[in-house]
Formats: structure tokens, sequence, C-alpha cells
């Protein structure tokens, strides 16, 4: 009795199935403006773009009038054919727009005027973002001789804001002007000094700027006295040579230092406008335990004490501690324009690091903000285990009066000592014991008081999250007290 029902039941699914299916079979994406459609395709490297055009008939000559030319990551078996599809994606464009023209080809395998065609098509058609790769695919030094000359036809591209140049070399003419450049990236590119300086001054709207691996062996000097340039990163990798970095650049806001440098002096002038710099060198570096590298180190954080945000990476952390435990260079709390308010610091936790953390703390006496980021040691594994930290309440000296003061109150201002605490027992995983000695300041208080600070210090230190299972937290007594808690020591 119940079978037709089921037979019914079945057809209507059925029937319900093909009247979706149909809706799918519906080319949708065809239906898109073609302005919608370039823009999507311009995502693609150019051979997705050509395959993609094959699919359907109104496609077929799309690909032609994409505005972006990618071949960064084309994967074509010779250089020969390489450049045949490079040269045929650009003739295929007749007069339309090429807004965004990237290529990496290897500088020993493909012709300078290859390159110099390319450059030159692009910007006869007004291209807006130029990036272009010509490191070989071996390795090898940086030699004039090898790197790729830019044509200076570039120079005369009145539509470029974004450009990317890597192993390159740059001959600039007598006049030019960059006039929309904003944005500039030079990698592994050889130039004088003062070709870099008419270059910004030439590049009136130029704001961002980064240097990477640029002028490894020579004096490297930024002078954009004439420019807008408001963000400025330099990135240097594997340098030990005897030689200078200068910055100058009335408009800089930030300033970004990375890799490994080892420059033997810095000189800053012109900065007055620098808000930001981030050290971030490699922690990777092999003379870390070099005093020297301290030294040069401390040369450039005292150049930025004026600064209102400083960014410092564990590297750094880890040279302030020496520079702090053989008592290299000036304190910078004796600078009268040390004026950072906000430190943020780079850390693994590692013991060798905790006198460069209290150096900051110590030392820039106007912060108001901390920031510490833990990363991952991936070389060492943590084996901190044991913290004692000497004289805690003692950051703030006790007044004539403070025996009348609430012991809550005498506990909340100095609540930055159970911020750090609080910090160390939550980040020390392997940590198995921390030892408290309260200041000698206590003594000054009469016996009933002194017991009742340590008592709601005790409570205070045993209410902290802890990330370490198995650790005490041990309170040491006080030396020279007449109560009977110095010859005892209270476990947490």
């Amino acid at each position: 009795m119940e079978r037709p029902w089921k037979i019914q039941n079945l057809s209507l699914d059925l029937d319900e199935f093909e009247r979706y299916t149909d809706k799918i079979k519906i080319d949708r994406i065809s239906k898109l403006p073609d302005a919608l459609l370039l823009q999507i395709l311009s995502f693609l490297q150019v051979q997705d773009v050509m395959r993609v055009c094959c699919v359907s008939t109104r496609w077929k000559h799309l690909w032609k009038s994409v505005p972006s030319i990618d071949f960064t990551e084309a994967k074509i078996r010779t250089t020969g054919e390489f450049i045949r599809a490079v040269n045929k994606a650009l003739s295929n464009r007749g007069g339309l727009q090429i807004r965004e023209f990237r290529v990496c080809v290897d500088s020993d395998l493909c012709q300078i005027n290859n390159v110099d065609y390319w450059i030159t098509f692009v910007v006869s058609h007004n291209v807006e973002v130029l990036y272009l790769d010509c490191t070989p695919d071996r390795p090898v030094s940086v030699n004039k001789d090898k790197l790729c000359l830019i044509p200076q036809s570039l120079y005369r591209c009145q539509y470029l804001h974004t450009l990317t140049l890597k192993f390159c070399q740059m001959d600039l003419p007598s006049i030019f002007c960059l006039a929309s450049l904003r944005k500039l990236h030079l990698e592994l590119v050889e130039f004088t000094n003062e070709d870099l300086e008419v270059l910004l001054s030439n590049c009136p709207s130029l704001k961002y700027l980064t240097l990477k691996n640029c002028s490894k062996y020579t004096h490297l000097r930024v002078f954009a006295k004439n420019s807008h340039n408001e963000n400025l990163n330099i990135h240097e990798d594997g340098l030990n040579s005897e030689t200078d970095l200068l910055v100058s650049a009335p408009n800089l806001l930030t300033l970004n230092f990375s890799g490994q440098s080892k420059r033997e002096r810095f000189f800053g002038e012109n900065l007055k406008s620098l808000v930001s710099v981030n050290f971030n060198f490699s922690s990777t570096y092999r003379h870390i335990w070099d005093p020297e590298d301290c030294f040069l180190f401390g040369q450039f954080i005292d150049h930025f004490c004026y600064v209102k945000s400083l960014k410092l990476s564990n590297w750094c952390i880890l040279n302030l501690s020496i520079r702090a435990i053989l008592n290299l260079g000036t304190s910078v709390s004796n600078m009268v324009s040390n004026t950072v308010n906000e430190a943020t610091l780079a850390t693994r936790f590692n013991k060798c690091e905790l006198a460069g953390l209290v150096y900051v703390l110590k030392n820039f006496i106007n912060l108001g903000v901390l920031i510490l980021n833990v990363v991952e040691d991936v070389e060492t594994k943590q084996h901190l285990r044991t913290v004692a930290i000497h004289g805690i309440l003692g950051s703030k000296s006790f007044s004539s009066t403070a025996e009348l003061v609430p012991t809550e109150d005498i506990l909340d201002r100095r609540r930055t000592e159970f911020e750090f605490v609080r910090f160390l027992l939550k980040n020390l995983k392997e940590l198995e014991t921390m030892f408290i000695t309260p200041t000698e300041g206590l003594n000054t208080f009469s016996d009933s008081k002194k017991l009742d600070i340590l008592f709601q210090l005790s409570s205070r230190l045993l209410s902290l999250p802890r990330s370490s299972p198995n650790v005490q937290v041990i309170i040491r007594p006080i030396q020279h007290t007449g109560i009977g808690i110095n010859r005892t020591q209270l476990r947490l």
C-alpha cells in the first residue's frame, strides 16, 4: 500500500533535482560586465588568464584587455619561451593602458635589450605599478657589471606611483621628475650617495622608501631633505664592514631597521618629525656577544631617545642586557631629550634578556605604555628555573607619615611591581622557584604595620596566575628587622 507513495515522492525529488541542475548550468559569470571581469582577471598570472579565456568565446579576446600583466611566477621552461610570452602579452595590448607590469627574469640569461623594450613599452602605456626583479637564480655577488641597467625612459613616466627594482643599476638623466611616485622599493641596487639624493629630490610625492641590501660595502647616506618621505625601511643582511649609515629626512615619521646590520657608525640629522623607530635586528647575528657590537647598537638607540614610540627585537634586548651588565655608554635616563612614551619589546624570556628588560624600565623614565611580545625560541628550549627579585616595594620611597597610610594604598602605589611579577609568572613555563626579598625600607614601620604589609603582599602574590604548575614563590626575610619573620621564609 505504501509503494506508490514512495515512487511518487521519488519522482518529485528527481524533478526538483533536475530543475536545480538547470539553474547551475546557467553561465552567470559571463553575464558580468567587462569591467568587473577584467578586475577579477587582473589578480591572476598571465598564463592563467589565457587558460581561463579559452573556456568561452566571449572571453576569447578579453585577456588582451586585462590591465595587469604578471610574470612573477610564470612556469616557462626556457628563457626564449619566457621572452616570447612577455613580448606577445605586450604586443597584444594595442593602445590600452597597462596599469600594472610585474616580471621576474634572470639577468644572466635575459639580454638587456629585452628589459629595455619591456620598460619602454609599459612606460608608453602609462604604467602605474612596475615590479622588475632581475636577480639571478644562482648566488652571485653584487657587481655593477652584472646588474641590469634601467633605461632612462623609466624616469619620464608621469603616471608611475609604485616602483620595485631588484638587482638593477640606475643611470639617472640630468633632468627628470617622477611626480606621481609614492612607493619606492630598491633591493640589491648599487648607486652613489649623490645619485640617491638626486633621485629622492626628484620624487616630490614619495611617502614610502625601502632600501634592502643596497650599497652594502660602501657608506649609505639617505638624504631626503627635499622629499616628503614619511616612512623609511632599511634592511641589511650579513654586513660586516667599516662603513657609515646616515639618515637626513626632515619629514620622516617612521624609521624601521631590520636584518643583521653592523655599520660602524650611525648619524641622524634633521629628523625633527620622527615619531616611531623600530629596531627589528635579527637574533641570529653571529657576533651577539661581542661588547663592541653592544656599544655600536647603543649608539643607534642613543640617537632616538626623543621619539614617542620605540620597538626593539629580542636581539636588541640581549644587547641592552650586555650594555647594562658591562656598563657601556651613557644611561639614556640622563638625557634631557628622553621622551619615549611607548615601548614594544620582543622577548623569548631567556634569562640573558632580563637585564635588558630592566634596563628599558629603568632608563626610559617617561614610559607610559609597555607592550611585551613573547616570541618562540626556535633554537633553544627555555631553561630558566629560578628568579630572584630583591627590594620589592622599593620603587617608591616611604614618607615619614607612611605609617598612617592604609596598607592597600601602599601596595597600590607600587602596582607596576606586581604587574611585572605577574608577567614573569604567566610566561616562564619552566620556572620552579621565585625568591622575593622585600625592601629594607619596611624597617621604618612598626612591627604590626610591617606584618600587615607582608601579609597583604603575600596574599596578592598568591593570587597571581602561574603557567608553571610546580613554581614556588618564596618571600625571603627582611634584613635587620626585629620581628620573627627575618628568620623564616614564606612559601606561597
